[in-house]
C-alpha cells in the first residue's frame, strides 16, 4: 500500500528495489516536447481539414433567389404579406450599431424581426419568412421554444464553452493514462470530446431547423409558391451551421488528442525512476491493484515501463509519427 508516502519516498524505494534504473531525466524539457507535439498535430490536422471542409461545402446547394435590389425585395407581394403578419414586430432594416453585420435577424430582446440592411443587399421574402420562424418559436411553447431560449442565453454560451473545453481536456487526460497503462480506450472515451461539442451545438441546430420549417409554412400561407427554391435556400444557409458545428467537433477532438500527447510527453521527459513512480501512482488507482503492497506495485510498474518505452519509441519512428495514436 502506498498510503501517504511522498513522491521522493516512493522514488527512493523504487531505486532501492531496482538499482538499474536511470535517475537522470531524458534530454529536452517537457515544455519543448509538448510544444513540438502541439505544432505537429495542428499542422497535420489543419492540412487534412481544409479539403474536407471544401468538399462538404461543395456538396451544399447554393443560395438562390437572393435579389440585390432592395426595393424589389420589399415590394414583392409575398414580402408585403409577411410584413403585415409581423405587424408591430417588424423592425425594418438591421442597423450596424447593434453588433450585427447588417443582415436579417430576429431580436429576442425586443421581439422584432429585422431585414437586411440595403448596403448588404437587403432580404428576400424567403429569408424574412425564416426570421419570422424564429419569432414564431420565441412566442410559442414546447421544446423548440426552450431550445431557442437556451441558445440565446448568455449563461449558456459561457457555460457550454467552458464545459466543452473541460470535457475535451478531461478526455485527453483519460486517453493519456490509458495509453500509459496499456488499456484499450473505449469508443466513448475516444470520441466524447467531439460528442460534447456536438451536444453544445444542438440548441442552435435545432432552432435553425425549426425556424426554417415554421418559416416555410408562413411563406406558403403568404402566397409563396416556389417552395423548392425556399427549401434550397434554407438548406444552403443551414449548411453553414453544420460546417460550423463540424469545425467545433473537430477542434475539440483535436484538443483531446493534443492533451493526450502532452501527457505522454510529460511521461517521456521523466527519469526512469520517476516513470516507475508515476506509473505506480496510476496503477494504485486501478481496482484490480487495490490492496497490493508497495513492492508488488513497483514491480508491475517497472515491467510496464520497459514495455511502454519500447511502444512509444516505435510510435515515433517513420510514418507513424504523422498519425494520431
Amino acid at each position: 500500500m502506498l498510503g501517504k508516502k511522498t513522491k521522493r519516498e516512493i522514488e527512493d524505494e523504487i531505486y532501492e528495489q531496482h538499482p538499474d534504473l536511470e535517475v537522470i531525466k531524458r534530454g529536452g524539457s517537457r515544455t519543448a516536447r509538448g510544444l513540438k507535439s502541439v505544432g505537429k498535430y495542428l499542422i497535420m490536422n489543419g492540412a487534412a481539414g481544409i479539403p474536407i471542409a471544401l468538399g462538404v461545402r461543395g456538396l451544399l446547394p447554393s443560395a438562390i433567389d437572393t435579389k440585390s435590389n432592395f426595393e424589389d425585395n420589399i415590394n414583392e407581394p409575398v414580402f408585403k404579406k409577411l410584413q403585415e403578419k409581423a405587424g408591430d414586430n417588424y423592425g425594418g432594416e438591421a442597423g450596424f450599431f447593434d453588433g450585427t453585420d447588417g443582415g436579417a435577424y430576429y431580436n429576442h430582446l425586443n421581439n422584432k424581426v429585422y431585414i437586411g440592411n440595403r448596403s448588404v443587399g437587403g432580404t428576400n421574402s424567403k429569408t424574412l419568412a425564416h426570421e419570422m420562424g424564429h419569432w414564431d418559436i420565441h412566442n410559442g411553447k414546447g421544446i423548440g421554444t426552450a431550445m431557442q431560449k437556451i441558445r440565446v442565453s448568455p449563461a449558456y454560451a459561457i457555460s457550454s464553452g467552458l464545459l466543452t473545453s473541460g470535457n475535451s481536456i478531461h478526455s485527453g487526460i483519460s486517453l493519456s493514462k490509458d495509453k500509459l497503462l496499456g488499456k484499450k480506450s473505449s469508443l466513448f472515451k475516444r470520441y466524447k470530446a467531439g460528442g460534447g461539442a456536438l451536444l453544445a451545438e444542438l440548441p442552435t441546430l435545432w432552432s435553425e431547423a425549426d425556424a426554417s420549417i415554421r418559416g416555410r409554412k408562413l411563406y406558403k400561407d403568404s402566397g409563396g409558391t416556389d417552395l423548392g427554391k425556399y427549401n434550397k435556400q434554407m438548406a444552403s444557409a443551414y449548411g453553414t451551421y453544420l460546417l460550423g458545428t463540424a469545425g467545433k467537433v473537430a477542434a475539440n477532438w483535436i484538443l483531446s488528442k493534443l492533451v493526450k500527447e502532452l501527457g505522454i510527453n510529460n511521461y517521456l521527459a521523466k527519469s526512469e525512476v520517476e516513470k516507475v513512480a508515476y506509473l505506480t501512482k496510476l496503477l494504485s488507482k486501478e481496482p484490480q491493484y487495490k490492496g497490493m503492497s508497495s513492492k508488488e506495485l513497483y514491480k508491475i510498474a517497472y515491467d510496464r515501463m520497459k514495455v511502454l518505452d519500447k511502444e512509444l519509441a516505435d510510435d515515433r519512428k517513420g510514418w507513424k509519427r504523422l498519425l494520431l495514436r
